[in-house]
């Protein structure tokens, strides 16, 4: 999209500012905000360097990124994202260029400032929403729709919605990604002979085993796949990478020892891996040359990774 373009675009959209706090165009496949209108100024302006993620306080892209979804899906999304003690809405709208191609007009509106507005909620309101904590249950609310109950790792909703993103974000950026998928070897059998109430206790206990391998201050994240598996995805490393990191946290679960109520239990798991661009194609093909190795490896002998391209 041209300057001309732009600026014509927003011209159309102006009515807009009076509305939202920040009005911007983005282009997700690199991340780079083309246009930014501000209500405290009178005119918005051209930016070629500045990054969409910035004004969150952020190094890399966002996770849970919409933009990206209503690129991918010309739909329109929204979320509420919580900053520097400040709430926002933020809606992203989808915009088709003569070309084809697609940039996302993103729309943000300070929910903290509202209410303080006397005009627009009466006392007794603003005082009740100020001593439920609002921002407080929005965070807890967003944690109990994407965090699995038992084990605080992220759950299978949260696994389909980011894994999309991630996948997206990387064809886009021509960058390498990488999933492990991790199962624990005869889990079954501790829960026949232990109970269910036992095999609670080590899934409890199994992420720890995780966590150490992993770049928590990036962008890789660890989910219940579902019962005894566990999906791990690492973007921007690639196969031989993520090979290394499955056989550190294999060694680590085969060594650790996992307290429970009916004493101390050792066990072991088994671990596929897939990688674009080694795998072709899309999400779904990823994830099935990573359950294909992990099917390979548990037929192997378990206790081992196995990787397909």
């Amino acid at each position: 999209m041209d300057v001309l373009k732009i600026c014509n675009f927003f011209e159309d959209y102006q009515v807009l500012a009076r509305y939202y706090d920040t009005v911007r165009l983005v282009s997700v496949k690199d991340n780079q905000v083309l246009y930014l209108q501000e209500t405290h100024k009178a005119e918005g302006e051209l930016l070629k360097q500045e990054s969409c993620f910035c004004c969150w306080d952020k190094d890399e892209p966002c996770s849970n990124c919409i933009s990206l979804n209503a690129a991918k899906q010309k739909e329109k999304f929204m979320k509420i994202e919580c900053v520097a003690n400040k709430t926002f809405l933020v809606e992203a709208v989808p915009v088709e260029q003569e070309d084809g191609s697609i940039v996302v007009l993103e729309l943000v509106k300070e929910l903290c400032q509202l209410k303080l507005k006397e005009d627009l909620f009466p006392a007794w309101l603003r005082n009740k929403a100020e001593s439920l904590g609002i921002k407080k249950a929005l965070f807890e609310l967003n944690e109990s729709a994407t965090r699995d109950a038992l084990t605080n790792l992220f759950n299978r909703r949260y696994m389909d919605e980011r894994i999309q993103q991630d996948f997206e974000l990387a064809t886009l950026q021509d960058r390498e990604i990488s999933v492990v998928m991790i199962d624990i070897d005869h889990f079954k059998r501790i829960n026949d002979f232990y109970g269910h109430a036992v095999g609670d206790e080590i899934l409890k206990q199994i992420s720890s085993c995780f966590v150490e391998y992993i770049r928590q201050d990036k962008l890789d994240w660890i989910a219940r796949y579902g019962g005894d598996e566990f999906i791990i995805c690492l973007p921007q490393c690639n196969l031989q990478n993520a090979v290394i990191v499955a056989k550190r946290i294999l060694l680590s679960i085969s060594n650790f020892k996992f307290q429970t109520s009916c004493g101390s239990i050792r066990l072991t798991a088994s671990a596929g891996v897939g990688s674009y661009p080694s795998t072709k194609g899309s999400v779904a093909e990823l994830l099935k040359a990573t359950d294909e190795g992990l099917y390979k490896a548990k037929n192997e002998g378990r206790n081992k990774v196995v990787a397909l391209s």
